[in-house]
């Protein structure tokens, strides 16, 4: 007997195939397809956060889900090295997964095929400390291009941001925001290093950001520049219609 059921996704596609016929006026148009785009938005997004150990890379997950979700301090213990974690925050969802950028090539590809065969990841996040722009930043160049030859083999490109981290470190030190000019531009300066050192990757200037992940109620160096750092995840999401992006929440 034929199945005579049919899935809410093709039920929404038929929808739109009528809509896409009737002589609606643009506005209408578009507020529709917004809700379609809306409705299809059902999974996380699967981020790869790759950096060198104490780069900043687990405060990152904990300041884009506005919540204490990894760590010493938090309800998980922080991500073993490969492995997917799924998490709901009060309804910011994430699926990350944490590399090493310091693993030779061969090191890092066994770390991750397991957990790429299992999910492929929209978006490479390099996770890179303020001040190690060049040393570091040479090993998760390295670390980066072996992962998007890896997913490429099968057409899968996964586009890259980077996040130089601990902004808040940058010269002259801890100062409360909205940061002076010299520290602005010292971020600047940190911003420019890191895509000097990682140009070989071919990323546009906007997918090269500075944030400080430190927790909210730090007067001294509360968070700076997180809702960015989400707004580019938006962005540069491989497969958008198919996630439900991070909401950030607000910094205080």
């Amino acid at each position: 007997m034929k199945d005579v059921w049919r899935t809410e996704q093709e039920e929404l596609d038929d929808w739109v195939k009528v809509v896409d016929r009737l002589p609606f006026v643009s506005s209408v148009k578009r507020d529709f397809n917004a809700l379609r785009r809306l409705l299809y938005d059902r999974r996380a997004p699967r981020v790869v956060a790759v950096g060198a150990p104490g780069s900043g890379r687990t405060a990152l997950a904990n300041a884009l889900l506005h919540a204490m979700t990894f760590g010493d301090s938090g309800v998980m213990p922080a991500p073993d090295p490969g492995r997917w974690v799924h998490i709901d925050a009060s309804g910011r969802r994430l699926d990350w997964m944490e590399l090493p950028a310091s693993e030779g090539e061969d090191a890092l590809l066994e770390l991750a095929r397991r957990g790429f065969e299992e999910q492929r990841p929209d978006l490479l996040l390099g996770v890179l400390e303020a001040g190690t722009e060049r040393d570091a930043g040479a090993k998760l160049k390295d670390a980066l291009q072996a992962l998007q030859k890896h997913l490429d083999r099968d057409g899968d490109k996964a586009p890259v941001v980077i996040v130089v981290t601990k902004a808040d470190g940058v010269p002259p030190g801890y100062v409360p925001l909205p940061y002076p000019q010299e520290k602005t531009q010292g971020i600047e300066l940190a911003l420019q290093s890191a895509r000097k050192t990682l140009a070989e990757l071919g990323q546009p200037d906007d997918a090269f950001l500075a944030a400080s992940a430190l927790p909210n109620g730090d007067v001294s160096a509360p968070r700076y520049n997180v809702e960015a750092v989400g707004e580019a995840h938006r962005l540069h999401l491989q497969s958008p219609r198919r996630c439900r992006c991070v909401v950030v929440g607000p910094t205080g």
